[in-house]
């Protein structure tokens, strides 16, 4: 009943629910976590970039940590990838950093599939410096990939 809910508003006027979409997002139902995905995926431009890895970062269920995931994947990719980085820095486990890694692989693999200009020097400077401190925990081989796909 709430996964129809939240369809239903996604259709009507989503910007309207954004607060409820986020709450839900967290929601203990796989399926009601997906509808509330699915919904800020077509507004990605009004979600508060922190409040989504805030929202990732914390030690609850898996499927909100993917749900959550897939809402990133409707950013412009250089946000996704400062967003990624910054969430790898403060994941609360193992578990999450290994899906955050599996995230970053597929931001890797995926990198020419879509268009973006290369963000401003400022933006690309801070990529950089994110990008250094959590090298340790990216390992090398995905480190300087993401370094030579940044420059």
């Amino acid at each position: 009943m709430r996964k129809a809910v939240i369809h239903g508003l996604s259709r009507l006027q989503p910007e309207a629910y954004l607060g409820l979409f986020l709450q839900e997002l967290q929601d203990e139902h796989p399926g009601v976590s997906r509808a509330a995905a699915k919904a800020l995926g077509c507004i990605p431009y009004l979600i508060p970039k922190q409040e989504l890895s805030a929202i990732a970062t914390r030690e609850q269920s898996l499927h909100v940590l993917r749900n959550t995931l897939r809402v990133l994947g409707s950013l412009n990719k250089w946000e996704q990838l400062d967003i990624l980085l910054g969430m790898l820095e403060t994941a609360a486990t193992e578990s999450v950093r290994q899906e955050l890694l599996q995230q970053l692989d597929g931001w890797i693999a995926g990198f020419n599939r879509q268009f973006a200009a290369k963000p401003l020097s400022t933006a690309t400077s801070l990529l950089e410096v994110r990008l250094q401190s959590t090298r340790r925990l990216l390992g090398e081989r995905r480190a300087d990939v993401l370094t030579w796909l940044i420059s």
